[in-house]
């Protein structure tokens, strides 16, 4: 449903593009569909387009060029209207470009989205993956999810810090992994784009998902009941919803712990925290700072260990930021 709808106004935002690129932006530009047809027939041989270049194929469907609207040098962007029978499958091959190029451009995330007849279909002239930025995003989560050095990233948009991301604007990256929208890594990432409910107990990027994993210091594969996100010592930890202190000081490998309670067998969990700003009893609010960030416990350096239980029970804390 997320990646339908996604779909759905981003096809609009195409649409709307339609609507404002007059077709004389590209007929200056582009040699008319009777003279490549021409040039076809004289030369005997059909053109093959390169990877290589920002020159589109040029079939017989109409295209419109919407360049402008993205500003990727070295890019070029044109869009059609899809015909009944049309998938992302069939244009990829058409185009001589990966499905998953088309599918990140368009925002079909979703294994259950593919094109219908009057969709209006973005195709790009390289293939690489395309991120549309959403609010509380930064480069370093971006990164991070698609699996891009953090330089890389910066080199592709030129970008210098998370100031200059707008929502809504599409950044090119060429390395990156496809990821559906059931991957972890784009779980994340839509989670910080929402407002409501737990919210993140520190601005900073995740770094161990909830899950089985290898233990950094056991060096064995055990289950991780919550998420590690990366901050420097004695980074500000607010608290993720409202709640009741029910415990704060050591506890084991968590170190210095906080544990809020929310209600309804909820409780959330901040672990190997450098100081405790907060006492047993203590009512707090969504946002205040309950504690620093530090390396106490079984931590290799600084980071939080952040948990959701539910009837003591961890679930993951995912499910329930942004809820």
């Amino acid at each position: 449903m997320f990646g339908g709808v996604l779909f759905i106004l981003w096809a609009a935002m195409a649409a709307w593009m339609l609507h404002y690129f007059p077709r004389h932006l590209t007929d200056a530009s582009n040699p008319s569909s009777s003279d490549r047809t021409s040039s076809s027939r004289e030369s005997g041989t059909t053109a093959v387009p390169s990877r290589e270049t920002d020159v589109l194929p040029s079939p017989t469907e109409d295209l419109e060029d919407c360049s402008a609207f993205f500003n990727i040098p070295g890019l070029r962007f044109q869009n059609r209207i899809a015909r009944k029978g049309d998938t992302f499958g069939r244009l990829s091959l058409q185009f001589n470009l990966r499905e998953e190029t088309l599918r990140s451009l368009n925002q079909a995330n979703s294994r259950t989205v593919d094109l219908q007849a009057e969709d209006v279909v973005l195709i790009p002239s390289k293939d690489g993956i395309f991120h549309m930025i959403r609010e509380g995003q930064g480069l370093s989560d971006i990164a991070h999810a698609y699996g891009v050095p953090l330089k890389e990233v910066l080199a592709y948009t030129r970008k210098r810090s998370d100031q200059e991301l707008q929502p809504g604007e599409i950044l090119y990256l060429p390395g990156a992994r496809f990821l559906w929208d059931t991957d972890p890594a784009w779980i994340a990432l839509s989670a910080l784009s929402r407002s409501t409910g737990f919210m993140r107990p520190i601005s900073a990027r995740f770094t161990d998902a909830y899950g089985q994993r290898m233990h950094p210091i056991l060096r064995k594969e055990i289950f991780h009941g919550g998420l590690d996100l990366a901050a420097g010592m004695g980074t500000p930890v607010m608290a993720a919803q409202d709640g009741k202190v029910i415990f704060e000081g050591p506890r084991g490998n968590y170190g210095t712990t906080v544990i809020l309670d929310h209600g309804n067998g909820l409780t959330s969990w901040y672990g190997h925290l450098s100081q405790s700003l907060v006492k047993q009893g203590k009512s707090v609010k969504r946002g205040d700072v309950i504690g620093k960030v530090g390396k106490t416990g079984l931590a290799t350096g600084p980071h939080l260990h952040f948990e959701i239980r539910k009837n003591n029970v961890s679930q993951n804390p995912l499910l329930y930021i942004g809820k």
